[in-house]
């Protein structure tokens, strides 16, 4: 049972690069989380297939993380947006991992 698919594993990767956005980094960092979230949440979003929270979050993450038309927040903002989205992702995580074996469970059992 493979339980990590490209939808699992780009939210935890997202998950954990948030996070760790909390400490100081270099602005590098920055740069490259800013791009890194922005594609991880257009491509969960194209992936998702229910209308709802899971994409108007992805939505609101792509705006605030977007690298060309960037939102300017004080530090103290961001490290609460960082701590926020990336829990959110790891529940999508989850979510996602849990779908993933219900799903095998129920072919299993046919």
């Amino acid at each position: 049972m493979k339980a990590l698919n490209s939808y699992s594993l780009l939210s935890l990767a997202s998950a954990i690069l948030l996070i760790l956005a909390v400490f100081p980094m270099s602005y590098g960092y920055y740069q490259f989380l800013r791009v890194f979230i922005f594609s991880v949440s257009i491509f969960l979003f194209s992936k998702s297939s229910k209308v709802g929270l899971e994409r108007i979050f992805l939505i609101i993450v792509g705006v605030l993380f977007n690298p060309v038309f960037k939102v300017g927040l004080m530090r103290d903002i961001w490290i609460i947006l960082d701590i926020f989205a990336g829990i959110s992702f790891l529940g999508l995580t989850i979510a996602s991992i849990k779908k993933k074996i219900n799903r095998d469970n129920c072919n299993w059992n046919s």
